[in-house]
């Protein structure tokens, strides 16, 4: 087998591999947004350490696959730059060539649901941020700043710690 083909071979494994990893993401996705509505603490944490190894997994795919790829510009005598997958099955040709086209469209497809789903799962998070500070706010202490003493240092009114509305003006 000509060094190319092996090269093209293995860069048609590791596309599907890196695929394989991009769908086990889209799930652990929709369970982390599930244990966000409940507010499932532990789910989360374990959701999380699931993620974290797939990005890792994800991230080390793509090192392998710029090497294969830097290797196959080199045999096919091409600039230093790097080849895109484009370029690559273009090179390729072929049946080869044009499955590796198929997983590159299929791999921008679920890079895309995978940001979907984050942006969706990151979402949620802000708001519910957002909602928490402003029920922490509503619960805060009333600052009587230098109302609370007299100019004689005896105390004006007896505040309470705490207050749901503040009147202003």
């Amino acid at each position: 087998m000509p060094a190319t083909r092996a090269g093209s071979v293995s860069l048609l494994t590791l596309l599907e591999h890196e695929s394989r990893s991009l769908r086990e993401l889209l799930p652990l996705l929709s369970a982390e947004r599930e244990a966000l509505r409940t507010r499932s603490a532990q789910k989360l944490l374990t959701l999380h350490h699931k993620k974290l190894s797939l990005f890792e997994t994800l991230r080390d795919f793509e090192a392998q696959r710029e090497l294969l790829l830097a290797d196959l510009a080199a045999q096919w005598s091409l600039a230093t730059r790097a080849v895109t997958l484009a370029e690559a099955a273009e090179q390729i040709g072929g049946e080869e060539g044009r499955r590796l086209l198929e997983i590159r469209e299929t791999l921008r497809e679920l890079v895309d649901q995978v940001r979907d789903e984050s942006a969706l799962n990151r979402q949620i998070v802000e708001v519910s941020a957002t909602v928490l500070d402003q029920c922490l706010s509503v619960r805060s202490p009333v600052d009587m700043g230098e109302q609370l003493y007299s100019a004689f240092g005896t105390p004006q009114s007896s505040a309470p710690e705490a207050a749901l509305l503040r009147r202003r003006g």
